[in-house]
């Protein structure tokens, strides 16, 4: 949970954002619907924006509101859970208050504590509430989870470069020349999406992406292909060869083993833009399906509108974060780039760099499936059980 300290108080003011609605606003709550007023009244405290910030999550009924004894009258307490959407500021919560943002002239202090500690951080009466809250929005989020992890990124992809969106500026921005960023951002871009097997973390992915495809018009996969396994969580990776965010590989530079592992953590967070999921929902009960259709309509965003994303960084250097979801049945890519460390970033206020590609499912040459598996079996032959690797054999170098 982003707890901070408030930096203008009232004396009537506690000092932590507690959600809750003033007997003004209460007025027009029937009218206007709690997610509309719990979304105004967080942007109004601590200046955060519904789906650009964060997403709604999870709304809380009657039933399960918490009664408050207040001094006039008995009111009852309910809470809407929003759950953050920006990449940057999930890795460092400065990037969500950053200079000259609407939050940091309202927060100060902020950090990311465990959902289990939070109530401890509380004064009465509201340790209380929110350690009763903890238990309910545990079960959104568990849900969540497991609908996002059901979300069907499998086939082979292919990128439409026409309908690139700042590409070639996220490449110039990462060094390379005009000429150079023109020729990556338009070169045929081919990925295959396959859920790992059970010798792996659940939850993991194997993308296999192929260099240049021409040869798949005639039933052959091209010579060069990468295999990488993204296993929910963090872990390291050791790149060979060039990559366009990072330069030259370590052994390049000279770099030992240890020095050229980059920094990954891969996870699911909402994302406003992706379409609902019914593939996530094959496994839900009617009970459970009418739920959610009812959250829907009271504003929450649906489980299954995630995005699989990793952030890749090397220690004190740049960062990226790559968001994949799908729209519409398109995967989306979204790329953001960190230029620098994000703690300089959050003292700057500088933004990061966004790129978009569209890719559309492609059929699978008949030969294709033969050339993975000769692709796997090297992998199982080369690198010990249970371990994450990447088969490189690249024609054209392609970045981490």
């Amino acid at each position: 949970m982003l707890i901070g300290e408030r930096a203008i108080l009232s004396c009537d003011q506690p000092n932590f954002a507690v959600p809750g609605i003033d007997e003004e606003t209460t007025l027009s709550c029937e009218a206007t619907g709690l997610v509309d007023l719990a979304a105004f009244q967080l942007y109004a405290d601590v200046g955060l924006k519904v789906n650009v910030d964060v997403a709604v999550i999870g709304v809380m009924h009657d039933e399960d509101a918490f009664h408050c004894e207040h001094p006039d009258e008995h009111h009852q307490l309910h809470w809407v859970l929003f759950m953050c959407c920006d990449a940057g500021g999930e890795n460092h919560p400065g990037l969500m208050t950053q200079p000259g943002s609407d939050t940091s002239m309202k927060l100060k202090g902020t950090r990311w504590v465990p959902l289990n500690e939070v109530a401890s951080l509380m004064s009465p009466p509201w340790r209380t509430h929110v350690a009763s809250l903890i238990p309910w929005a545990s079960t959104i989020i568990d849900r969540r989870c497991a609908c996002a992890e059901a979300v069907d990124l499998s086939g082979l992809w292919t990128r439409e470069s026409s309908r690139n969106v700042g590409v070639m500026d996220g490449l110039m921005a990462r060094g390379l020349s005009a000429e150079a960023a023109s020729h990556a951002a338009n070169k045929p871009y081919v990925q295959r999406w396959q859920p790992a097997d059970d010798s792996e973390p659940s939850g993991s992915w194997v993308v296999t992406t192929f260099g240049t495809p021409q040869t798949h018009s005639n039933g052959e996969p091209c010579i060069g292909a990468r295999c990488l396994v993204y296993p929910l969580g963090d872990w390291n990776e050791t790149y060979e060869g060039p990559s366009v965010l990072f330069g030259p590989s370590p052994a390049a530079k000279g770099a030992t083993r240890a020095e050229g592992q980059l920094l990954r953590r891969t996870w699911w967070m909402p994302e406003p833009q992706a379409s609902p999921s019914s593939v996530a929902h094959a496994s839900s009960t009617r009970h459970e399906a009418e739920a959610e259709a009812g959250a829907r309509q009271a504003g929450v965003l649906p489980a299954s509108c995630a995005a699989h994303t990793t952030w890749t960084s090397c220690v004190d250097e740049a960062g990226e974060a790559v968001q994949r979801f799908l729209r519409g049945g398109e995967l989306v890519v979204r790329r953001l780039l960190f230029p620098e460390p994000l703690s300089a970033m959050a003292r700057t206020g500088r933004r990061p760099i966004v790129s978009e590609e569209t890719f559309v499912r492609t059929a699978e040459p008949p030969t294709l499936d033969r050339k993975i598996e000769a692709c796997s079996l090297q992998v199982e032959e080369d690198v010990p059980t249970g371990k994450r690797a990447r088969l490189s054999r690249e024609l054209e170098p392609v970045g981490p």
